[in-house]
C-alpha cells in the first residue's frame, strides 16, 4: 500500500487478523473518504478528474513495473477467469448485481471495456 501512497489514498488506519471462533476473520479500520469518491450516477466527470485518474494509473503502473507476486495474492491463471464464460454465467444467474460483469458479457469489445472499468472502478461506481 505504500508503493504509491501519494497517488492512492486507501484510507486504511489499521488491520487485525485472527478474529472469530476459528481465527479466520479479519477487520480493517478505515478513515471516511466519502467526500473524495466519485459520486454515484452517470454524470460526466470533469476533465481534470479524468486526467488525474489517468495520471495516477500511469504512476501506479510505473511504480509496480516488473513487480512479482511472491505471496500468491492472485495466481496468474486466475486473472484470466475474472471475465470468463463461467464467471459471466454465475453473475447472470445472480441477476448481475454489479455492472462490470454484465458489460463484459455483451461481447468482445465490451469485454475489453469491462477490464478497463474493473481496473478503474472508482470512476464507475
Amino acid at each position: 500500500m505504500d508503493v504509491a501512497a501519494d497517488l492512492v489514498e486507501h484510507g486504511t488506519v489499521g488491520v487485525a487478523g485472527g478474529l472469530g471462533r476459528h481465527g479466520w476473520g479479519a477487520a480493517i479500520l478505515m478513515r471516511d473518504l466519502t467526500s473524495s469518491m466519485v459520486p454515484p450516477g452517470d454524470d460526466e466527470l470533469p476533465v481534470e478528474h479524468h486526467l488525474r485518474f489517468i495520471d495516477h494509473l500511469a504512476g501506479m503502473s510505473a511504480r509496480t513495473w516488473n513487480w512479482h507476486d511472491d505471496v500468491g495474492l492472485l495466481p496468474y491463471e486466475s486473472r484470466w477467469q475474472l471475465f470468463g464464460d463461467r464467471m459471466i454465467e454465475a453473475e447472470s444467474a445472480k441477476g448481475f448485481p454489479a455492472i462490470v460483469p454484465k458489460i463484459a458479457g455483451e461481447g468482445p469489445i465490451c469485454h475489453d471495456l469491462a477490464w478497463y472499468m474493473a481496473l478503474n472502478a472508482a470512476q464507475y461506481l
